[in-house]
């Protein structure tokens, strides 16, 4: 029936689609189909429809409901086998499964209110916090950070930055990822603006936040870059490098730093890598040619 319904969708028969898939979820619910019945309802331009497929796709519970198995309880700490067994178990093959269901879950419920968000209230606004809404009410509360910070992103992208700001400001008291990536936004912004100070404060806030945050340790170098202490900010940038070998913007602006003091066979070592890593960028070409 799945595939029945996504060979209409391919022929644009939208309405045959939906006939397909609603069979499946009166039967059992589940995250990729309820997926695909907002899709069709958003070609259609059916805002309540969307609206309720969304509230049905959160009421697939993948929720890791199981994680209480996986603990060591204090009860076993001097049963050397039932602590064997829980090891055992943590990353076995159904351990993965259920792992991949949730991941699975997750990525369709903020796959659809990405795509719903912006079309379903009056305002750009008001369909996010519709969203955001349903969201902290489910099984998937934590996620709702996800969709404000990505609410934010959308904010920047229309360069409504004072909208952005506001919002990324109040992650600043939430738990350290959503905080962690609220600041590392935030340290971007204001370098935009050229306000070192509260870049700077905002990046320190990320990487207090989750040291590994590649993006926060890039901006961290960017303010020292700004004020010519090419040194510092090639420590920063070594370090996102390290924590994430593929953040191309660390490796780029390490091979500016390299640059900057002069060591140009070091900067061409990193620029010649990101040339093989993204294929002729007009920016990376220059810089080796200039050298």
């Amino acid at each position: 029936m799945h595939n029945i319904g996504l060979a209409f969708v391919k022929m644009n028969q939208y309405a045959d689609a939906i006939t397909s898939f609603e069979y499946i979820m009166s039967e059992k619910i589940d995250s990729i189909t309820a997926l695909h019945l907002i899709i069709c309802n958003y070609a259609l331009g059916d805002k309540e429809k969307m609206k309720q497929c969304f509230i049905k796709l959160l009421e697939v519970n993948n929720e890791d409901v199981f994680e209480d198995k996986y603990t060591l309880h204090s009860e076993y700490d001097d049963d050397h086998i039932n602590n064997l067994l829980l090891e055992a178990i943590k990353n076995d093959q159904l351990r993965n499964y259920e792992k991949e269901r949730l991941q699975d879950s997750q990525w369709c419920i903020l796959t659809a209110a990405k795509l719903i968000s912006p079309v379903i209230g009056n305002t750009f606004s008001q369909g996010y916090e519709w969203c955001v809404e349903q969201i902290r009410n489910s099984h998937y509360s934590d996620l709702a950070n996800d969709l404000e910070i990505n609410k934010a992103v959308k904010h920047l992208r229309k360069r409504e930055f004072n909208e952005a700001i506001v919002t990324l400001k109040s992650f600043e008291k939430k738990d350290n990822k959503a905080a962690s990536t609220a600041a590392t936004n935030l340290s971007f912004l204001y370098l935009l603006q050229n306000d070192l100070s509260l870049a700077e404060k905002y990046a320190d806030d990320a990487i207090n936040a989750n040291r590994y945050n590649a993006g926060a340790l890039v901006n961290k170098g960017n303010c020292y870059l700004k004020q010519n202490d090419f040194e510092r900010a090639k420590e920063y940038y070594k370090e996102a490098v390290s924590n994430e070998s593929g953040c191309l913007e660390a490796i780029y602006n390490l091979g500016l730093a390299y640059k900057k003091i002069g060591q140009y066979e070091d900067a061409l070592d990193f620029l010649f890598k990101l040339h093989i890593l993204t294929k002729n960028h007009p920016h990376i070409l220059y810089q080796i040619a200039n050298m």
